[in-house]
């Protein structure tokens, strides 16, 4: 019985890490496609200001 529990404990500690893992791996992602289209709209901003210029 003992251990049919430390197995399932186990198990679960398994799981939790993995879907931490997977959570973090999100944000990961979501944060480099914001890091990404801010620096896209920057560079939209500065290169119509530098055509306005000329």
């Amino acid at each position: 019985m003992g251990a049919i529990v430390v197995a399932t404990t186990i198990g679960l500690v398994a799981i939790g890490l993995v879907l931490g893992i997977v959570v973090l791996a999100v944000f990961a992602l979501a944060g480099i496609k914001a890091l990404n289209a801010a620096h896209d709209g920057r560079s939209r901003f500065v290169n119509r200001t530098q055509r306005q210029r000329s």
